[in-house]
Parts: structure tokens; sequence; C-alpha cells
């Protein structure tokens, strides 16, 4: 088994390496289920993409939400510490509008305003 664990990543090594070492119904069962196998991992996102995604997502969602001038202007007036808490509660406030079910982490809006200037 050590040479199946060292050709994990190449197939036509492991069809060989299977072939080699079982009986022909065993090694047709193991190809299939391996075949399987590979076929759900493909399936699978890319948990890193995904993440940048959610970010970008957030990332758009706090801007959008700067577009609103009254919004705007009570962030940029605010002392820095109060311009995370000001964009939450608009977004709690207006929830609907920004299609969300709640609203990004204090973290992540944080983040964004440092990337954007705004803190």
């Amino acid at each position: 088994m050590n040479f199946l664990d060292a050709t994990a990543g190449s197939t036509a090594a492991t069809d060989t390496a299977v072939k080699l070492y079982l009986p022909s119904t065993e090694a047709a069962t193991v190809l299939a289920y391996l075949d399987r196998l590979q076929a759900l991992e493909t399936k699978q996102p890319d948990p890193a993409h995904a993440r940048a995604a959610r970010s970008d997502r957030i990332e758009a969602l706090v801007l959008e939400a700067l577009e609103n001038t009254t919004l705007r202007t009570a962030v940029t007036d605010a002392t820095p510490c109060a311009r995370t808490s000001l964009i939450i509660e608009h977004l709690r406030k207006y929830m609907t509008r920004y299609r969300i079910k709640k609203p990004p982490s204090r973290a992540k809006v944080r983040e964004v305003l440092i990337k954007h200037n705004y803190i």
C-alpha cells in the first residue's frame, strides 16, 4: 500500500499498482472507488477561491453602503473608532435593501475601511 500512497496524485501509476498487486476482481472494485473519489474531489470548490469571493462580496457591500451620501458624510465626520459601527448599524437597518441576512463582521468591515483609506 505504500506504493499507492506515494503515487496518489498519478492516476496511471495508481492504476498500474492496483492491477499489479491485487486480484482482478478487487482491482476493479478499488479502481471504481478511486474514480468516484476523484470525481467527488473535483466537485469540491477550492476553499481559497471561496474565501476570496466572500471577501470580494463583503468589500463590494461595504462600498455600496458608502455610496449613500448621508452615511459617507457621517462616516467621514465620525471618529475613526466609530466608523465601523456606523456602517454595521446602517447595514442592519437596511438589510433588505442590501439583500443580506446579517451584516459582515466588524473585522471585515474594518479591513475594507482601512483598505480604502476611511480609517
